[in-house]
């Protein structure tokens, strides 16, 4: 099998490397920067492999098998000469991305490939370019539709869990839930996981929480409400010093993820009814804080 990964960031290195275990697939990348090796650092293994980085699409000879789309999702539109030159009818694109809009963001740029939205459970943390280490919990949830069981099968005997589901819709909105709380309360202070130790921050984000989690369930997901209230309480007994990729982004002066973590919310917030004050608040913060922000124009929705 022929695979090729797009976007080689912390989860992209991660996903793929599960690729490298596989005696029967190879895997090329496309970056914008040329490396050699690849190296994932396990809690329990190290992987190490030289792997061919393509810089330029116009190098694909042919459609792949399998692509990993891993770029951010505000830099989906920069993957699309990636995604027209590596795609054909038989090929599977696993989206490894935030937020609960994968199929109307990449389905338009992929033709008549099959695309396998995937909720991304990976602690992870980019060292270098081709570098990453990782926690223990590595998961995928996809849908169980054929091209979610294909992927299940890609992936058999790695390090890496892919776990089919019938309702990918809650799936995708429990990882949202906690995305948009603890994204929001990191990207402003500019701080990992352990300012959840401090009891106002927590009382933040369970408040947060509360409103984000109202959302969810009047847009059909299966949650039940208050749950995230005590999934906050247990981040912050356990602190600990991950940061975020919104945080992350913002300490390096990059655009963040704000839209798909926090807009697409309100804007479901929005179609519901549903009153979301104090994300709409922090939101606005947010994106007055990106680097090409322009307050005189811009609107939080």
């Amino acid at each position: 099998m022929r695979a090729l990964l797009i976007g080689p960031g912390a989860i992209g290195l991660t996903v793929g490397g599960a690729l490298l275990q596989r005696a029967d697939t190879a895997l090329a990348v496309a970056a914008r920067t040329r490396f050699d090796e690849m190296t994932v650092e396990l809690a329990d293994d190290l992987i190490h492999s030289e792997v061919p980085v393509l810089t330029d699409p116009f190098a694909i000879t042919g459609p792949f098998d399998l692509v990993l789309l891993s770029t951010k999702a505000h830099q989906t539109p920069s993957a699309r000469r990636w995604l027209e030159a590596s795609c054909a009818s038989h090929t599977d694109v696993i989206v490894l991305q935030n937020g609960i809009t994968h199929r109307a963001r990449v389905e338009p740029l992929i033709g008549e490939a099959s695309l396998v939205p995937a909720v991304v459970n990976i602690p992870a943390d980019r060292l270098g370019p081709g570098h990453v280490r990782v926690g223990f919990h590595r998961e995928l949830v996809v849908p169980a539709d054929p091209a979610g069981q294909r992927t299940v099968e890609r992936f058999a005997g790695t390090h890496l869990t892919v776990t089919p589901t019938e309702d990918w819709h809650t799936a995708a909105w429990r990882k949202l839930v906690l995305n948009a709380v603890l994204g929001s309360i990191t990207v402003l202070t500019r701080t990992p996981n352990r300012i959840f130790a401090d009891r106002d921050a927590c009382a933040l984000a369970v408040d947060l929480a509360t409103e984000v989690e109202a959302v969810a369930i009047a847009d059909g997901a299966a949650i039940e409400a208050g749950r995230f209230g005590d999934v906050v309480e247990r981040i912050a007994s356990a602190a600990g010093d991950h940061v975020s990729s919104m945080a992350a982004d913002r300490l390096i002066g990059a655009p963040t993820e704000w839209h798909v973590r926090n807009r697409d919310v309100l804007d479901r917030a929005d179609q519901h009814g549903i009153d979301t004050p104090l994300l709409r608040h922090l939101t606005t913060l947010i994106r007055l804080g990106e680097p090409d922000a322009d307050p005189a124009t811009a609107r939080t929705k």
